[in-house]
């Protein structure tokens, strides 16, 4: 009960304050004349910096997401306040390290990007972590095709396995064969490059542009393309050379307009979460497990806590007396994604 009064009595001033604050010229001819309202607005313009300082302490006292937004929302705040009203925001999101609070923080905090990145950067890390999990092609395939735009490092990884997992299938299959002669097996893998070099070939015409590249690397870095014929003519092919440095260059480009990889990365998920007919994997897995962080492993919910609403929803209002209520991403991929 303690709680409950406190954040009735704490939402009532700030109320009471905002109500105050927002007075603007939109009010009629007739409130324009009453001496009252004159006082109070000429009070409010001349105290605007102490006003929006007081309102910022308010939301720092509350400090929830919806207490800075309260903030925010109000007609007499502050350029310097407003950002350290977003980076509280993004504090508190970090530290419920929820999936759907970095998107939030993504669709309606794109300024300033300092937030923005480190949100961006911790999605990226959660999803590179399912497949890496899953640890198979299609894992990995999809989320370079999903997530396109990811910072560099998570799209070299994701090639990076892409090609050595090709390349084991490859020595499998070649293994799978007792006693096959040096040169016969070197025949084979001639046949497999110019198999990989043509299907690199068809993806670009197609432009799935992630197998291309994938295949493309496949022939140039594997060892057991070391020498081979197929990676001689690979490397004298110019176009197919020029094209993956047109791919890479349009990529750095994206990642270089940071709000427009975001709204890509952000409808990408969107589309992902809503799209239930998907048989991809993947895909399964990341729904999963934003799901599950609205599945509350605690009994000991503040009383205020509200049922009919999911985990993010809650801890907007309330903030960080219901932390411990949800798992994170980490330990939900640990326990309940199988290879």
């Amino acid at each position: 009960m303690k709680n409950i009064q406190k954040y009735n009595l704490i939402f009532s001033f700030f109320i009471f304050l905002l109500s105050a604050v927002t007075l603007s010229d939109a009010h009629s001819e007739d409130c324009r004349e009453s001496d009252l309202w004159r006082k109070k607005y000429v009070w409010c313009k001349n105290n605007q910096k102490d006003i929006s300082r007081r309102l910022f302490e308010m939301a720092e006292y509350i400090n929830t997401v919806r207490g800075y937004e309260m903030y925010l929302a109000s007609e007499n705040t502050q350029p310097e306040l407003e950002n350290r009203a977003v980076k509280k925001i993004y504090e508190l999101v970090s530290k419920a390290d929820l999936i759907e609070g970095y998107q939030y923080v993504l669709k309606k905090y794109p300024e300033p990007e300092k937030e923005a990145k480190a949100a961006y950067e911790r999605l990226c890390s959660i999803y590179y972590s399912i497949a890496e999990k899953q640890n198979t092609v299609q894992a990995y395939y999809d989320f370079i095709t999903v997530f396109e735009s990811v910072p560099e490092n998570y799209r070299k990884k994701s090639l990076a396995r892409l090609v050595r997992l090709e390349e084991q299938r490859i020595l499998d299959e070649l293994n799978s064969v007792q006693g096959l002669h040096q040169l016969v097996k070197q025949s084979e893998i001639e046949k497999t490059g110019r198999l990989l070099y043509q299907e690199a070939i068809d993806a670009k015409n197609k432009g799935d542009y992630t197998t291309f590249e994938w295949k493309y690397s496949t022939i140039l870095e594997c060892d057991i393309f070391e020498g081979s014929e197929v990676r001689f003519d690979l490397q004298r092919d110019k176009e197919l050379r020029k094209k993956l440095d047109e791919i890479q260059k349009q990529i750095e480009s994206l990642r270089k307009d940071f709000r427009k990889s975001v709204s890509i990365f952000s409808a990408k998920i969107d589309k992902l979460l809503k799209n239930q007919n998907t048989q991809s994997r993947y895909a399964v897995h990341v729904r999963l497990i934003q799901g599950m962080q609205n599945e509350k492993i605690s009994s000991d919910l503040p009383v205020i806590w509200d049922r009919n609403k999911g985990t993010w929803e809650n801890y907007v209002n309330l903030g960080l007396i219901c932390l411990k209520a949800w798992k994170s991403p980490e330990d939900i991929i640990s326990a309940y994604l199988l290879r």
